[in-house]
């Protein structure tokens, strides 16, 4: 699978079988769920390069995103995130 969009289906948690597809994922789109945390597997997906986290609950980006190095685009539109964490100048987003 190499792309997850499921705007608006009040998804609140992140199953862990999103980490069998860390090699392929390469979209995760979770407009509009209230997830309101991203798990600890979320940073073993290297090839992610599209996030859309707009209209979330979630408040903190793991201080490990920067460790996804294809992250191309990061959504965050809509959000209660007021602080980036510091490895975020690791990545090349656009934003």
């Amino acid at each position: 699978m190499r792309h997850i969009v499921v705007h608006d289906n009040y998804i609140t948690e992140l199953h862990s079988d999103i980490e069998k597809v860390k090699n392929t994922l390469i979209t995760l789109d979770l407009k509009g769920n209230p997830v309101a945390k991203l798990p600890d597997f979320f940073v073993n997906l290297v090839y992610l390069k599209n996030l859309c986290l707009s209209r979330t609950a979630i408040a903190e980006l793991p201080q490990e995103i920067g460790n996804i190095s294809n992250l191309l685009t990061l959504d965050l539109r809509d959000t209660i995130i007021h602080k980036l964490p510091e490895s975020f100048r690791k990545l090349r987003v656009s934003y």
